[in-house]
């Protein structure tokens, strides 16, 4: 084995033991202004190394809750303190792994791990800022227009964490927006990575149970497509035309236009071919601001989850 692989898998394999205690950050640097964020455009092609995400497999376990139709939802007060902790320790964790080693499917598979990772995060943090402001969460509806606390304001206000620089990988201090737009749209087709990036709103494409693998992410990517377009909320045929989510709207000119965003949904149909084939407009865009899940219980001691019996280790890179 070449003596660089040999030192990426004894690094990363000694830091995701080591997941309970919170990562040292180094000095960041800030993003280049606008576009591609070049230097992540390095990989190694000829890497083997694979990486199991065994505690966000844990993590997504615990919070992850299927309905009888294998629609995905997340339980916000389930993870407890220590989950929490673990959650914490692994996005801090994961920012440190030498991402130009690995190869592109890997990456791939990274970015979408971290993205969905500390965007729960961002939630978590956020209810637990909530519950110890004293604001009782089961007296009021904290997800309407008119209530401070808005999921909706979260991603249009002063203070939206998908716009905050705080994670730093190979120097560079990113945003969840930088992850999305200046990486992964950047490097790979958004056909299908639109679908791997979870938040906490109904009109998102719900967060997988299980964690986003190397050469397997392609395969779970159009599995998450033909899920999202099976949901007529997301989806819906109306009078002969398409009402569709505002994912496709926003998506809308990386998908080819009007026309190439009929042929992807098409091509994603799955049991839905024969009625979406006999579609051919789109008639308007509509998106779900509500909660994806359940919202915490009013306490600020937030109960101890599955999670809680210890963060345990993470994973490590694999030959």
């Amino acid at each position: 084995m070449p003596h660089s692989r040999q030192r990426l898998r004894t690094w990363c394999t000694a830091a995701m033991i080591c997941l309970a205690a919170p990562a040292a950050q180094a000095t960041p640097q800030p993003a280049p202004p606008g576009g591609p964020i070049a230097q992540f455009a390095a990989n190694d092609p000829n890497s083997t190394q694979t990486f199991s995400y065994m505690l966000w497999a844990r993590i997504l376990d615990t919070v992850i809750e299927l309905d009888d139709n294998g629609n995905a939802s997340v339980n916000y007060g389930g993870l407890g303190k220590q989950g929490r902790d673990a959650l914490n320790a692994f996005v801090n964790e994961l920012t440190d792994i030498p991402v130009a080693q690995l190869n592109k499917d890997e990456q791939l598979a990274y970015w979408l791990n971290l993205y969905n990772a500390a965007t729960l995060r961002a939630m978590f943090d956020r209810f637990h800022s909530l519950g110890s402001t004293g604001q009782d969460l089961a007296s009021r509806n904290p997800w309407s227009e008119t209530q401070k606390f808005n999921i909706k304001k979260l991603y249009t206000g002063g203070e939206n964490p998908w716009t905050v620089r705080n994670l730093t990988v190979a120097g560079v201090t990113l945003s969840l927006n930088d992850i999305e737009h200046r990486i992964l749209y950047a490097y790979w087709k958004p056909d299908l990575v639109i679908y791997g990036l979870s938040c906490p709103l109904r009109g998102c494409p719900a967060l997988n149970k299980a964690p986003f693998h190397g050469s397997q992410t392609e395969r779970q990517l159009a599995a998450a497509a033909e899920r999202f377009i099976a949901d007529s909320d997301n989806v819906k045929v109306k009078g002969g035309a398409l009402e569709l989510s505002e994912l496709y709207q926003w998506h809308q000119a990386a998908l080819g236009g009007e026309a190439g965003v009929l042929e992807h949904l098409r091509k994603y149909s799955g049991l839905r071919r024969a009625e979406l084939a006999a579609v051919s407009r789109i008639s308007g865009y509509d998106f779900d601001w509500k909660l994806a899940g359940k919202q915490p219980p009013p306490s600020q001691n937030i109960p101890r989850g599955q999670i809680n019996r210890g963060a345990g280790a993470g994973g490590q890179l694999q030959e």
